[in-house]
């Protein structure tokens, strides 16, 4: 029997072999009231993200019917006041106009252990894609 970890690892692995490497693409900055998401760089939902979050629904099934599917690079964690956040999106995303490319290609997939408090999160494997 697989322990967790390598359950995820496997089936990971049968993700990675389903996928071609992707752009994922830059759209906006944006701010919610929540934790993990309190300020992100909002990606574009193009045919080819929805389909790698498609595919990834039927490989871990668990998740199939997870909310709508947002593409997202998360910039800040944290419990910041709404009127903070606002201040600050308009320079956070002139930066990465200006210094980050606007896409970029998703060519693997990292498997983190996000178990406790995130400073202690750490990085279990990196698998390409290979689809």
């Amino acid at each position: 029997m697989l322990t967790p970890v390598e359950d995820v690892l496997a089936r990971t692995k049968l993700l990675a072999a389903k996928l071609k490497p992707y752009a994922f693409e830059f759209d906006a900055v944006q701010q919610k009231a929540v934790y993990f998401q309190c300020v992100f760089a909002k990606m574009k939902e193009t045919e080819e993200v929805l389909a790698a979050n498609r595919a990834a629904r039927m490989v871990f099934e668990e998740r199939s019917n997870d909310p709508h599917y947002m593409p997202h690079l998360s910039l800040i964690y944290g419990d910041l006041s709404p009127e903070l956040k606002r201040a600050h999106l308009p320079q956070l995303a002139a930066q990465i106009r200006q210094r980050v490319p606007t896409s970029f290609l998703v060519d693997c997939i990292e498997v983190w252990s996000t178990q406790g408090p995130v400073e202690g999160w750490y990085l279990v494997d990196t698998i390409p894609l290979q689809g």
